[in-house]
């Protein structure tokens, strides 16, 4: 018993007076020797002698790039061939193994963006129609699957652009108008200046807006006989500039399908209520096949300032070439009625003949 009792003291002192006294033990780190006070908890010793972040494992993809060298696990350490436990101390000599941690490895996938293409017009002018119809481009991007960044990108395709051609009426030698007649038609004053256009053995183009086509089939489709042109003014005469893409589409296939059911044919024409407009909205209009029409001599009939302003408006904006802007519906346009034949005939004594917006295009070089 007393041998027994020596022999545990004995062990007890060895075990623990070095911690007690916290005198120098030895450790091995990865098979290099360390002096460590007995006692000192080991993941302290450990964080003071070594970087333990340089042992976390990388955060890399699939692909082999690194995203964050220290992204990864981190490090295990393992003492004396077993799992480091919390807390740990270090008592007398260990053998501490600092192991690196797993690298994490994220997923990547392909993913194809389209690069938009842009419209460019070439040229000014009152009349404006699509030269090449653009298409979007594509860039590939490698993407993280885990976090979505974006890691590369490269061009596929390259876009593009949507090309416009502008004519202008400048360069018409002929002594050629083009009556236009915005926002009908209107039952009244419309049949009055096709009667008009009859009697004076003249032509002109119509804007016309979808709902008056709807309400008024017939007069629609009167309006394209006797050499005149029929025209879209849009649906219900709103600002493009303050609409969407979609909204725009809207307005135009609902003009369009009424305009082929009142006459039995679409329409390659069309001229922006209010003229406002951009090059975004200009393309989206002729790839889908419309021509544009502005205007050189407004006669501001709209604002009803009397037959023979509206006379001298025309007849003064009058030059080979010119698109004078009228209306026969919108309002009160008995003056424009009135107004026309004076029109007509003043600028016939002057030498004038009468087209459509369509002849005067061809005029001008459009195909």
């Amino acid at each position: 018993m007393g041998l027994a009792f020596v022999l545990a003291a004995a062990y007890v002192v060895y075990t623990w007076a070095p911690v007690w006294f916290h005198l120098p033990v030895s450790v091995t780190v990865n098979a290099h020797a360390y002096k460590v006070k007995s006692g000192t908890e080991i993941n302290v010793f450990l964080s003071d002698t070594f970087d333990l972040a340089s042992y976390r494992g990388k955060l890399k993809v699939d692909t082999g790039q690194v995203l964050d060298p220290v992204g990864g696990e981190p490090p295990q350490i393992k003492i004396d061939g077993r799992a480091l436990r919390s807390h740990e101390r270090i008592l007398r000599g260990a053998t501490i193994e600092l192991i690196r941690g797993q690298d994490i490895v994220h997923k990547t996938a392909q993913k194809s963006v389209a690069l938009p293409q842009k419209t460019v017009l070439q040229g000014k002018g009152q009349l404006i129609s699509l030269k090449r119809k653009g298409a979007p481009g594509a860039l590939l991007q490698t993407v993280d699957t885990v976090t979505g960044k974006v890691l590369s990108s490269i061009d596929a395709t390259a876009p593009i652009d949507t090309l416009l051609q502008a004519y202008t009426t400048t360069t018409v030698k002929p002594k050629v108008v083009a009556l236009t007649f915005d926002d009908g038609p209107h039952n009244g004053y419309t049949q009055s200046i096709l009667a008009v256009l009859q009697q004076q053995k003249a032509k002109a183009t119509f804007f016309e807006l979808g709902t008056n086509i709807k309400k008024y089939p017939a007069l629609s489709k009167a309006c394209a006989s006797n050499g005149n042109l029929v025209g879209l003014h849009s649906w219900n005469h709103k600002d493009f500039t303050k609409l969407s893409a979609d909204e725009i589409n809207t307005q135009l296939q609902d003009s369009q399908g009424i305009l082929k059911e009142a006459s039995g044919q679409a329409t390659r024409w069309f001229r922006l209520p209010y003229g406002a407009s951009n090059t975004q909205i200009d393309g989206q209009l002729t790839t889908q096949g419309l021509k544009l029409a502005w205007w050189t001599a407004d006669t501001s009939d709209w604002k009803t300032p009397g037959v023979d302003a509206i006379v001298n408006a025309a007849v003064k904006g009058a030059r080979p070439g010119a698109i004078i802007l009228m209306h026969d519906g919108g309002g009160d346009r008995s003056q424009t009625v009135a107004a026309l034949p004076k029109i007509i005939t003043a600028l016939r004594a002057q030498g004038y003949s009468f087209v459509t917006v369509d002849e005067l295009y061809k005029m001008c070089g459009g195909k």
